[in-house]
């Protein structure tokens, strides 16, 4: 059958009604089995031989004969065919409204065993008409009556077999059951009985069949006991199994018994039977219509912007069942959920009323007993327990009854800007742009911990006591009096801390100019540098009359190390004490002191000078030519260009960081290059002339420009370094390029000079490892590095027979590899010395600096704050450790490994527990080093969250700890990237530094995003997974314990799923075959049944927890939740017990291939690249039958309850299986299972 028959049949009838004939269509549509009823409309004239046999609940029950019959499934012929003349009920109801009669017609197709043919109307009185199968029960109203059962005395008894006299006699006058069954014919009839027979959990004996000769009903003959419990367990009304056999209840019977109201929406009225259909109890709460009226002394209890709550007295109350009948328990309390404009939305008014339970057991929720509509506002209602009040009080605000901003701390935004706004009147400033200024920012609270901006009269300070002044202002410490107002949430209430340390700013003349005071404030505030101190308030001083800015007092604290005491704004570089904006000042002061005499130039030094951005910068000057001695030519560039090299007498002006001012190193090398140009257009020549300086400012390191008085030539004044282009040459423009453009860089007299080193100067050259594209080694440079002998000779030298690390690169990035090391700015990456080339294989080489111990020790450990991290020592391996993770760097976007003092975490909080490690979140003070694009360097992520896993009893560096960290370093998008390594000082253990996760792992993440998680957000997760996997599997390695909980999100949000899925907790991963086989470790429903009974985890063992992954995606249910995990368990998963899956959640290609990934035989297994290939074949729409299901069952998902001895962390799991040998025949467990 197929749903193309009845749609192309639609045409060919009509009930004359547009909803009835659609309901019948929608209906027809259902049919899912050969035997389903199809549900018609039949012509009235189709019956026969009508005659009236009772009445039930007002409507008229008559039996008639339908002369065509229904239709039937013709397995011969496979066709429908028509079984003539059948005996049918007809329940002729009182209706000609078709709505109300379809709501009846639901009703019945609700109850259990109600067969409906179809549907039908009177022509004459236009009633509408319910066709049952014949015989229609006029006790309980319900169609398909089909069983009686009957106590007798079977006169010559059953046979039983005698073994005194061996053979069979009968048992004479043997008390019996007689099961009658009704409208049911042969065929039917004996399938019933062949499934009697087969049900082994049957107490009664059955002794055989017969039949009644006159109703011709069959009769199945069973042991008389079956009467005696039928009649404690069956129901005398409808003889069906009670629904709750302790009370004696029948569902279809109770529910067909309720009177209830309507209302006036069908899809309302839908509703309200579709939950009463859910009713299983005789205690389950009655989903009803409850009329607005019912409701007495309504009170409002709480709101907020998308509800209103009241108590309110029910007078009629709600229906409860009392052991025989339901009656109402009147002026009942409940509680009114109002919800505004609902009326506009119905379908989202009914995914909120489903979010209730009318099930009384159901301890999670508060339970529902109807809907309502206010007829004023047209707002539908919720009506629930009279509790829902309590709860949703202690939510709402006691002065203003609105739902609490912030309900754990139970602080109203809204009460508190009207407590400010009423407090107004109680303060001035005496100006009104100020008081206007105040009043905005207090009504910007926006969160109980914001701090409460204010106007703050003088007199309130005392102890006030200068720190330090400035050009702009004067930085002073002082006690608050009454102190800052703050939220009291065990009072609920503003109140004040008293006598409070604080910093007052006191700006210059800030009293002549309110604007331009309102705009500094604004940019104090704005500016993210000040966000760490609060900013309490507005003062002036009454002796002077200057305006106060009133600060937390760390601001004064930080004043004298981070603050300039020349402007009082923070320095640009705190480190060497640098101000940006002072140092330009005195340049701009220093404007008149010097001219080039041509304006141009003149202008071009300028705007060189206000271009200043670090303390290092060199400052561009006119350098007048008699400020040069011992000037030689050395080389010529061009025809148009000579270079010498000289002494600048002066020499150039650099920061002094201890006197806070710029100094000159004097008698300093440089070197001249010269231009020529033709002096007849002088305006051009000058154009030229800078266009060329332009050339190299972006990235050589130039002093200035100077003239040559006697032929007028330009010369740009370059560090000496400049010379060292015209002593070698690679044979590759772009190398040579590169080389000379980073030695034009030099800036100081430590700095390091990059070089081409050609590769026969390198000795002792041995292999230590390989990383990717890459090979490291190790050798020595015969010559050596430059470097600045500023003490002695005062000139560039070489330190010969330098130990140093080679590493060859065979790719076409080699530039950006050098690139990626050389933007370090803080050296946490190791120094390069310059570019090389094997001559045999034509691989270039970066030349790196080959760090000591002490030198890492004092890169690390000496930039450290406090004084006992000075007595840490960093573990030998550890140091090792680091260098080979920071050789693995090959482009700009990989992560910088480092070692993270732990005096850089603030906020530490424990998130999670394993095995071996205690997991932690925690702010990274000074964050990662990450490359900006922009800036062509690295930089830090400041205040970075990251999670700190901690590893118990690893005071002594060990190597499941390294090799855990290098697997997190595994360069994918899939996994969970590794910042660092630290150490607890207090502990001394040793502590990775990790991505944190947001989202958390896959059971917390599904649990706050399963509305959403769609097929198509569940393919992109599966996707990135096995893609995770098959990188790990690509390096011949395993992740040995792969489970959901090791399956990590970024972000809470599921719009950031596509690439925020990681896969975590690497501890394990290691080498194929290098696995220890002694212990088994893991989550025991994603453990292989391999390695179950202890053969060698492999990687088809991980594809195996991987198909259990899949299992998880398309159930959101774990696997084996509902059953302990024990040995039992671990035998059953050896015999190949797998997680059951309803067919109906996920495509049938998806359950094969999560089949072939749980196969017993590990050989049959695909593997990951193989399920990657497949995956990325399916298409949205090959989900879209399961997504249909999983939208439609979405309301009925309940919070699963595990088995108490069902464990999804990681344990060791030897207890479990030990004995598994004992359950297994040897010879054919080998057989089943291949390794």
């Amino acid at each position: 059958m197929s749903n193309k028959l009845f749609k192309n049949n639609f045409t060919n009838w009509t009930s004359g009604n547009e909803k009835i004939d659609n309901f019948i269509q929608e209906m027809q549509l259902k049919i899912n089995n050969h035997n389903d009823i199809i549900i018609e409309w039949i012509p009235y004239n189709q019956f026969k031989n009508i005659k009236e046999i009772g009445e039930v609940d007002s409507s008229k029950i008559y039996s008639a004969i339908w002369k065509d019959g229904p239709l039937n499934y013709d397995f011969d012929k496979m066709e429908l065919k028509r079984i003539s003349s059948k005996n049918v009920s007809l329940k002729w109801l009182q209706i000609t409204n078709s709505d109300e009669f379809l709501i009846k017609v639901k009703a019945c197709l609700s109850i259990v065993n109600c067969k409906i043919y179809g549907i039908s109307q009177n022509p004459d009185t236009k009633n509408y008409i319910i066709v049952f199968q014949n015989g229609y029960c006029l006790k309980c109203g319900k169609g398909n009556f089909t069983m009686t059962v009957f106590s007798a005395i079977w006169k010559n008894g059953p046979l039983n077999y005698y073994c005194s006299k061996m053979e069979l006699k009968r048992m004479f006058n043997k008390n019996v059951s007689l099961k009658f069954l009704q409208n049911i014919n042969v065929n039917e009839f004996l399938t019933k009985v062949k499934m009697y027979l087969k049900n082994t959990d049957s107490n009664y004996k059955m002794y055989g069949i017969s039949q009644h000769p006159d109703t011709k009903d069959f009769i199945i003959v069973l042991q008389d006991k079956y009467y005696i419990e039928y009649s404690k367990n069956y129901c005398k009304n409808c003889n069906e199994v009670y629904t709750n056999i302790k009370y004696k209840w029948c569902k279809p019977c109770q529910t067909n018994n309720l009177k209830l109201n309507f209302g006036e929406n069908k899809i309302i009225n839908d509703l309200i039977l579709e939950m009463q259909s859910e009713i299983n109890n005789p205690f389950d709460i009655v989903f009803e219509w409850i009329p607005c009226n019912q409701f007495n002394d309504i009170e409002e209890v709480g709101k907020d912007v998308l509800e209103i709550v009241y108590s309110a007295i029910w007078k009629d109350g709600p229906l409860y069942y009392n052991g025989k009948k339901w009656l109402r328990k009147s002026n009942t309390k409940v509680a009114l959920k109002c919800l505004y404009n609902s009326q506009n939305n119905i379908n989202e008014f009914l995914n909120k009323v489903r979010t209730h339970s009318t099930n009384v057991y159901n301890c999670n929720n508060i339970q529902i007993h109807g809907i309502s509509q206010n007829p004023n506002t047209n707002d539908y209602i919720i009506i629930l327990q009279s509790k829902y009040c309590e709860e949703y009080s202690k939510k709402c605000c006691i002065k203003c009854m609105e739902k609490y901003t912030n309900i754990m701390y139970k602080w109203c935004k809204s009460c508190q800007i009207d407590f400010l706004e009423k407090n107004f009147k109680t303060w001035t400033s005496g100006n009104k742009k100020i008081n206007d200024f105040i009043q905005k920012m207090q009504l910007k609270t926006d969160n109980l911990w914001d701090i409460i901006f204010e106007w703050i009269p003088y007199n309130q300070f005392n102890k006030v006591k200068k720190i330090g002044r400035g050009n702009i202002a004067t930085i002073y410490s002082a006690i608050w009096k009454n102190g800052p107002l703050y939220y009291n949430y065990n009072k609920n209430e503003l109140t004040r801390r008293s006598n409070r340390k604080i910093a007052l700013k006191c700006l210059y003349n800030s009293q002549n100019n309110i604007d331009e005071l309102l705009n500094k404030i604004n940019t104090f505030l704005s500016n993210k540098d000040n966000n760490n101190f609060k900013t309490y308030g507005i003062s002036q001083n009454p002796d002077t009359g200057n305006y106060v800015i009133v600060l937390q007092d760390k601001y004064y604290k930080e004043y004298g190390k981070s603050y300039c005491k020349q402007c009082t704004e923070k320095y640009t570089n705190v480190d060497n004490k640098w101000c940006k904006p002072c140092q330009i000042n005195s340049l701009k002061n220093n404007f008149t002191y010097w001219t080039s005499k041509n304006r141009k130039i003149d202008d071009f030094i300028q705007e060189m000078q206000l271009k200043i951005n670090n303390w290092d910068d060199i400052i561009f000057e006119w350098i007048p030519y008699d400020q040069f001695n011992d000037i030689k030519e050395i080389g010529k560039s061009t025809i148009y260009s000579a270079v010498y090299s000289a002494i600048w007498n002066d020499g150039p002006l650099y920061y002094d960081n201890n006197k806070m001012e710029l100094k000159r190193v004097s008698k300093r090398n440089i070197i001249l290059k010269s231009l020529h140009y033709n002096i007849c257009n002088l305006q051009n020549t000058i154009n030229k002339f800078l266009n060329k300086v332009n050339t190299y400012t972006g990235n050589s390191k130039i002093y200035g420009i100077s003239q040559n008085p006697d032929t007028n030539d330009y010369i740009i004044i370059f560090q000496e370094t400049y010379c060292a282009e015209y002593d070698w040459t690679n044979g590759n423009k772009q190398i040579n390029d590169f080389i000379q453009e980073l030695q034009l860089r030099i800036n100081n007299w430590n700095d390091t000079v990059f070089e081409w080193i050609p590769y026969s100067k390198f000795s002792n050259i041995k292999e230590i490892g390989k990383s990717g594209y890459s090979s490291i080694y190790s050798a020595i440079w015969k010559d050596g590095p430059l470097y600045y002998d500023h003490k002695n000779s005062k000139e560039w030298i070489r330190k010969s027979d330098k130990k140093v690390v080679l590493k060859c690169l065979m790719t076409s990035e080699f530039l950006n590899v050098v690139k990626a090391y050389l933007a370090d700015k803080d050296r946490i990456i190791l120094k390069v010395y310059g570019i090389s080339q094997n001559p045999d294989t034509k691989d270039y080489v970066i030349v790196l600096h080959n760090s000591k111990m002490i030198e890492i020790y004092e890169r690390y450990v000496k930039k450290s704050i406090t004084n006992w991290f000075y007595n840490l020592l960093i573990d030998e391996k550890i140091i090792d450790f680091i260098q080979q993770m920071q050789l693995k760097i090959n482009y700009y976007y990989d992560i910088i490994f480092e070692w993270i003092p732990y005096n850089q975490f603030d906020d530490i909080e424990e998130i999670g527990k394993g095995g071996f490690a205690t997991v932690y979140s925690a702010i990274w003070e000074d964050g990662p080093l990450y490359f900006d694009d922009n800036k062509k360097e690295w930089t830090r992520e400041m205040n970075k969250k990251v999670a700190l896993k901690c590893l118990r009893s690893s005071r002594n560096i060990n190597e499941r700890f390294l090799n855990e960290a290098k697997e997190y370093s595994i360069d994918s998008l899939n996994i969970l990237r590794i910042y660092g390594i630290s150490q607890n000082p207090d502990t001394k253990n040793y502590i990775m530094i990790l991505q944190y996760a947001e989202g958390g792992d896959f059971n917390k993440w599904i649990n706050g995003n399963y509305e959403n998680f769609d097929w198509t957000n569940k393919i992109k997760v599966l996707n990135n997974i096995i893609n995770g996997l098959k990188e790990i599997h690509q390096k011949k390695k395993v992740h040995h314990d792969f489970h959901t909980g090791n399956i990590l999100f970024l972000f809470s949000s599921i719009s950031d799923i596509s690439d925020y899925t990681r896969i975590s907790d690497m501890g394990l991963c290691g080498e194929v075959d290098n696995i220890d086989e002694e212990k088994i470790y893991g989550v025991m429903p994603y453990v292989a049944p391999e390695v179950l009974r202890g053969k060698l985890y492999t990687q088809a063992a991980d594809i195996y927890s991987f198909g259990m992954v899949m299992y998880f995606i398309a159930t959101e249910r774990q696997p084996f939740a509902n059953r302990a995990h024990d040995e039992f368990l671990a035998l059953d998963i050896c015999e190949g017990v797998r997680p059951e899956i309803n067919k109906l959640k996920a495509p049938k290609f998806y359950i094969e291939l999560m089949n072939k990934c749980w196969d017993l035989n590990p050989n049959k297994r695909p593997n990951a690249t193989e399920i990657s290939d497949q995956i990325s074949l399916w298409k949205n729409d090959d989900f879209e039958h399961v997504e249909n299901y999983r939208k439609a069952n979405l309301f009925k998902r309940d919070q699963l309850i595990n088995h108490p001895q069902a464990i999804y962390t990681s344990r060791i799991l030897n207890p479990y299986t030990k004995n598994l040998s004992k359950y297994y025949n040897s010879n054919c467990s080998e057989c089943a299972i291949v390794d």
